[in-house]
């Protein structure tokens, strides 16, 4: 049950590395420049591109910089809309 648990969490947290990653080479900035840009420390972008996490106030930076909403960036599939 823990290791279910365990690999749940990983999944938006890989899903963000990804996206991270995607952004800085589409940017072809380095690391640090890429997090000067989007305004966090470089420790910080390289947790995230290692697939660490996050902070919710990261999440949201990342949000105001690209635009894409936190669900993507999360690799989270939107709700259905519940009907009746």
């Amino acid at each position: 049950m823990k290791q279910a648990m365990a690999s749940e969490a990983r999944g938006p947290s890989q899903a963000l590395a990804k996206f991270a990653l995607r952004v800085r080479k589409k940017s072809g900035l380095g690391t640090r420049e890429q997090a000067d840009l989007v305004g966090l420390t470089t420790s910080v972008w390289s947790r995230i591109e290692r697939g660490k996490g996050c902070s919710v106030p990261v999440l949201i930076l990342l949000y105001k910089h690209t635009g894409r909403s936190i669900n993507s960036m999360l690799g989270l599939k939107r709700p259905k809309k519940r009907t009746g």
